[in-house]
């Protein structure tokens, strides 16, 4: 399984559109998701034919916030299970036809509603006992090192949320590639201890991509001939864009 996720708000303009189609030819993901996007179905379906995808699932945004898309190369690869406002939750059968659960979680938006979306994730969890892989974005931080700068995050939301993953018997993949510039970082990747057993060389790899503020992740499951070296260092004229590039320089 090969699984790209992005926050690409903006796919309503035909640049962003075609950013995300570089993504996809670059990685070859099987399996694609799109979160706040803030366009409409028959724009979804447009996009399913550029990218050249099969098949495409939706859910209609609220306003400003959520909306949810699943876009995957194969009528067979993936099966809807369940799904609400904020959530899209499937079977995928990648590996030797054993069935898997890939789900894809939208945390809501307004801090009031934390202990709503961790209530949901506990419950997703425990519903069944397939091997789980979850993309989650909680719109909330789970270490205070997830954040870089601003005000500090309530230590309340940062134990809430470590408590729900403990009690969802989730493990936390690690994040690799470049995120030196990720001001907070939401989006991870939760998955059942079953299914990193049968995934123990996958990768989860933050990606770079104009015409959004939010960086893609990739999650790929055979990294059997992933390196991890460090390719040779380019400067990227985007980097002076950022206030904190001096201090970066200067401490490094």
């Amino acid at each position: 399984m090969i699984c790209l996720s992005w926050k690409g708000r903006g796919l309503g303009n035909l640049h962003a559109v075609y950013v995300l189609k570089e993504l996809i030819l670059s990685k070859k993901p099987n399996i694609i998701f799109l979160c706040e996007i803030i366009v409409h179905s028959n724009k979804i379906e447009e996009i399913k034919v550029y990218v050249r995808c099969d098949c495409c699932f939706s859910l209609d945004h609220l306003g400003r916030n959520g909306g949810l898309t699943v876009l995957w190369k194969c009528i067979s690869l993936v099966t809807i299970t369940t799904f609400a406002s904020n959530y899209i939750d499937m079977l995928n059968s990648s590996l030797n036809n054993v069935a898997l659960r890939l789900t894809r979680f939208y945390g809501y938006p307004k801090r009031g509603r934390r202990h709503d979306s961790w209530y949901l994730l506990t419950h997703l969890a425990s519903s069944s006992s397939l091997p789980m892989a979850c993309i989650v974005d909680f719109n909330d931080l789970l270490n205070i090192d997830d954040k870089r700068g601003g005000n500090p995050h309530l230590d309340y939301l940062l134990k809430g949320l470590k408590e729900t993953i403990d009690t969802s018997h989730l493990i936390d993949l690690p994040l690799y590639g470049h995120n030196k510039w990720v001001r907070e970082c939401l989006d991870r990747v939760l998955v059942t201890s079953s299914w990193l057993d049968m995934f123990a060389n996958c990768k989860l790899i933050n990606l770079y991509a104009s015409m959004s503020d939010h960086s893609p992740i990739f999650l790929k499951t055979d990294c059997d001939h992933w390196s991890g070296q460090v390719r040779r260092f380019k400067f990227e004229n985007f980097w002076l864009s950022h206030s904190s590039i001096h201090d970066v320089v200067r401490s490094s």
